[in-house]
């Protein structure tokens, strides 16, 4: 028969059952900390999404503003354009002067132009009322500059002659006359101002159902005011951009003075509509934008963007509130769980 040594007493019963009792304590607290963790991330997904889908609002109700804004700049410009296009006056005197000699369209030689008659010489002698009527029309609707030219991209009359020609010039004229409809450049400046060109097709009078293009017409519209009060705000970062092809610029209001900058290398998915974050398309620190490209004129996209850094610290304060919430509830639930095995481990002791 075994007989204990007293020198040696037997570990308690009783202790081991506490080990076995941190142990289970042990790992139903870290089973809580994982399903606390795992609920934390998908409420901070969650919460993720609502900022991002609030700011999403917020630019979008931006957007809806720089849309009307630029709407009623837009109305003004289509009835001054169209009000000169569909003018029989000019309309008749593009079509008469489409139907001269080539080598009598030179001012210069119309005089010594052998064969030519007194009609024509009288058309050639009209250019210089016509001209004088474009530019009284555009003092008297603001307009930089009216010019007429033929299909061919020849130059017939022009409002302001002592004026340079831009290079984007036959670019726009041969769109409007091959397109048929009313077409854009590019915001450039015009003297001290900033302007913008359209071109409108001028058709000859018949009834035809496809008349033919007989000139187009260039107004250059002052864009100062329309840009100022398109981009006017301060809770976001508003900005319009010329995607007039190897001229696109970036036009924006800092200190409330009209600033025309680059649009920035290397940006990644510029034309992209969708609200993300992105590089700032002028430079600058990343920002969450939202896009839309305008249907008149298609060469402009409304920008309006919020500071990447302001929405990230917002997130992130966010973030760090929901997993102290969850920390501090996971320690509860573990101490009301160690209590309780405490409890059972008692219980089955003293049984």
């Amino acid at each position: 028969m075994y007989t204990p040594d007293p020198d040696f007493p037997a570990k308690p019963h009783h202790f081991m059952s506490k080990r076995l009792g941190i142990s289970i304590s042990l790992v139903l607290f870290v089973l809580v900390l994982l399903l606390s963790y795992a609920l934390c991330s998908l409420q901070v997904d969650r919460s993720t999404q609502a900022i991002l889908a609030d700011k999403n609002r917020f630019l979008l109700s931006k957007i809806d503003t720089m849309q009307i804004r630029l709407q009623d700049w837009r109305r003004t410009m289509l009835e001054q354009t169209n009000t000169l296009a569909l003018s029989e006056s000019v309309r008749l005197f593009a079509a008469d002067m489409a139907a001269l000699p080539s080598n009598l369209l030179d001012k210069s030689s119309r005089t010594a132009a052998p064969g030519s008659d007194s009609d024509q010489l009288s058309l050639l002698d009209q250019r210089e009322y016509m001209q004088q009527l474009l530019a009284d029309i555009a003092y008297q609707n603001d307009l930089d500059r009216i010019r007429m030219f033929l299909p061919d991209g020849r130059k017939i009359v022009d409002s302001a002659s002592d004026a340079a020609d831009n290079h984007d010039d036959d670019l726009l004229v041969r769109q409007a006359v091959t397109s048929r409809t009313l077409s854009f450049g590019a915001i450039h400046k015009h003297g001290d101002r900033f302007a913008l060109q359209a071109g409108a097709p001028l058709f000859e009078i018949s009834g035809k159902d496809r008349p033919r293009v007989v000139g187009c017409l260039l107004l250059c519209f002052p864009m100062d005011a329309a840009l100022t009060n398109i981009l006017q705000d301060k809770e976001s970062q508003l900005r319009l951009v010329d995607l007039f092809p190897d001229r696109s610029s970036v036009f924006l209001l800092r200190e409330d003075a009209l600033q025309q900058l680059p649009l920035r290398a290397g940006v990644a998915g510029a034309h992209s509509l969708d609200f993300k974050k992105r590089p700032a398309m002028a430079g600058g620190d990343d920002v969450y934008s939202l896009a839309f490209i305008s249907s008149l004129p298609n060469t402009l996209m409304l920008v309006a963007s919020l500071p990447a850094a302001d929405i990230d610290r917002e997130i992130l304060h966010k973030s760090m509130q929901i997993y102290a919430v969850g920390l501090l509830t996971s320690l509860g639930i573990g101490l009301l769980l160690a209590f309780g095995v405490s409890c059972l481990v008692g219980r089955a002791h003293r049984a």
